[in-house]
């Protein structure tokens, strides 16, 4: 109470009012339910992490299924024509087909990377859902043991608590 009485004065010399204010606060008396199943689906819905995450793994997916459909080497089919001249004129006609020596290769290198891009994506994805899961579970215990708090100390028992404090000063 005298801490009190000295930051009025020191106040009250700008103020320069008559007698000291009494300022009363309405005591919060409860807090709003939560569940916490409810807060981490809506977490898990809005967190820009996670949707972040969620479309690195979807375009891991897309260059998968893209590594899978050149499982071919590039086979190439070619034409020629030519028309000689002279005294005895030729005219060659050509047909090839040419393809590179490791033909049954079938792109295992590129898909073995996206497989592993992919599964890494993955758990990071598990990771970022984790970490979120932990770190709302911690939230929602910190906000649970403040309801209770507010919920042992009534507003009756908070002014018999000043009223004596008052009286100790």
């Amino acid at each position: 109470q005298s801490d009190q009485l000295v930051a009025w004065n020191n106040l009250n010399l700008y103020l320069e009012m008559e007698k000291q204010l009494d300022v009363k606060i309405p005591w919060y008396t409860s807090s709003p339910k939560f569940s916490l199943a409810e807060l981490n689906t809506k977490a898990e819905g809005s967190s820009p992490v996670l949707r972040r995450q969620r479309i690195l793994l979807e375009q891991r997916d897309h260059e998968l299924q893209l590594s899978r459909m050149e499982g071919w080497p590039g086979v190439t089919l070619s034409a020629e024509y030519s028309n000689g001249s002279g005294a005895s004129p030729e005219k060659n006609y050509g047909l090839g087909l040419s393809f590179p020596i490791p033909i049954l290769n079938g792109n295992r290198g590129n898909i073995q990377s996206a497989n592993a891009l992919k599964s890494a994506d993955e758990a990071r994805l598990a990771w970022a859902k984790r970490k979120l899961d932990s770190t709302l579970k911690s939230a929602f215990e910190h906000y649970q043991a403040a309801s209770e708090t507010l919920t042992i100390l009534s507003p009756d028992k908070v002014s018999a608590q000043e009223r004596d404090m008052r009286e100790i000063d």
